[in-house]
């Protein structure tokens, strides 16, 4: 027989056709499977990234802050040891009674007319350290033109605080301490501005505090023993 005279009909057509269907709903779903895989990791690794980042940067500012705390403190013990120096060195001189009868009546007006221009920087820079918030830090100091200009920039907790109630309290503090503010009239705002680092907002402002024209002499406030024995009175009257 020849072949002209038959039909031909495939019969695994059909099951072809399907098989490649289903092969090729496979692949795609491995296919999207795979980058949704790929997404994934690439997220992970991310967030991985950041996160480093993030610590990497608490970290350093930890130690500039634990920096900067330390030579606080130095500078406090500084100032401090200083202090004590000098009052070991006043009262030696107080106690000593006979070294007033070295002392001419020139001497004496000389040593009272350099008081009343006499300003105690050392006590001022160690009280201003102990007013200072523990999240206020003073950037700069500068005595210029009779004024103290104080730099200071400060660290906004709440994002609702407002600029004017830290500067009001800082200046609070500085007129509520006794002795700090003797010299000065009042303290006024040079400037201010909000600045950011990192994610965090700061508070940066100056305030000027002038002198007063006439400075109260502290060598006033020498407390002198009232009881004198009479012998050295009498020495110190033939001395003047």
């Amino acid at each position: 027989m020849k072949n002209d005279n038959f039909i031909l009909i495939n019969l695994n057509q059909n099951i072809s056709k399907a098989r490649q269907a289903a092969y090729k709903g496979n692949r795609d779903k491995w296919i999207i499977f795979g980058l949704l895989c790929f997404i994934y990791i690439g997220l992970i690794t991310w967030f991985i990234n950041v996160n480093s980042n993030y610590n990497e940067l608490i970290s350093l500012r930890e130690n500039t802050i634990s920096k900067i705390k330390k030579d606080t403190m130095n500078l406090k013990d500084e100032i401090k040891r200083q202090l004590e120096e000098r009052n070991k060195s006043l009262n030696k001189n107080n106690n000593d009674k006979v070294n007033l009868l070295n002392l001419s009546k020139k001497d004496i007006e000389l040593a009272y007319k350099i008081g009343e221009k006499t300003i105690p920087w050392s006590e001022k820079l160690m009280q201003l350290s102990e007013i200072t918030p523990e999240d206020m830090c003073i950037t700069k100091l500068e005595y210029a033109n009779n004024s103290l200009n104080i730099s200071a920039i400060s660290k906004i907790k709440d994002k609702t605080q407002k600029d004017q109630k830290i500067l009001n309290d800082f200046i609070t503090l500085l007129e509520g301490h006794e002795d700090f503010g003797k010299e000065f009239i009042e303290y006024e705002l040079r400037n201010s501005k909000r600045v950011s680092r990192g994610s965090n907002p700061y508070y940066q402002f100056q305030i000027s505090a002038p002198l007063k024209k006439k400075i109260k002499n502290r060598l006033n406030e020498i407390v002198i023993d009232k009881e004198i024995p009479k012998n050295i009175e009498t020495k110190i009257e033939e001395k003047i």
